[in-house]
């Protein structure tokens, strides 16, 4: 015989210790009893029998140390290394240059032409007035200056009409999916 569940019942099933309303499920299948009151149950059993935890664990981690394979700093978990030398150390080995998930092909080492020049940014931020022309915060609100962004991603083209003010974040942001943020600055520069 098949037992269904029927999750719009109406009647509500209570813990038999504390009183607090449990599912279903518990009620069907466990002792009637909320979590914390069974796992309170069951360590006071465990008491009672002599089992006691293991010395060397406590809230299931591992109270032996042993040390960094980089730096020599005693851990605490079975990692090889500490946090701060996977960031330092490793990552910067596992994701430069071609092996970088955004990499293409060199590109930031291209050289900028030598018409950009501190004058040129700032007349793109006073034409945009100081403001992010995507998420609209001020110059003055923000405590970095505009960053200046090429529309066609070409370090060389350098006109009026290829260059936008952005913040430090939207600025990051629009580096990834190219296609569609080339074709929304397009359409946001001829429309001004």
């Amino acid at each position: 015989m098949k037992v269904q569940f029927n999750k719009k019942t109406s009647i509500k099933y209570y813990c038999k210790d504390c009183g607090t309303k449990i599912t279903y499920q518990s009620a069907l299948y466990g002792n009637r009893r909320c979590r914390s009151c069974s796992n309170k149950i069951s360590l006071i059993k465990r008491l009672k029998k002599g089992i006691q935890y293991h010395p060397t664990y406590k809230d299931g981690r591992s109270l032996k140390k042993h040390p960094c394979e980089y730096c020599g700093k005693l851990i605490h978990w079975q990692s090889i290394r500490c946090q701060l030398c996977y960031w330092i150390y490793l990552l910067p080995k596992i994701f430069c240059g071609e092996k970088h998930p955004n990499w293409q092909g060199g590109k930031s080492f291209e050289l900028y032409s030598l018409e950009w020049t501190n004058q040129l940014r700032e007349q793109i931020r006073k034409r945009d007035k100081h403001i992010c022309q995507l998420c609209g915060k001020k110059q003055k609100n923000d405590k970095r200056i505009l960053d200046i962004h090429h529309i066609d991603y070409i370090k060389q083209n350098c006109t009026e009409k290829n260059l936008i003010a952005l913040c430090r974040k939207c600025n990051i942001k629009v580096n990834t999916n190219r296609d569609y943020w080339y074709a929304y600055f397009t359409y946001i520069m001829e429309n001004k």
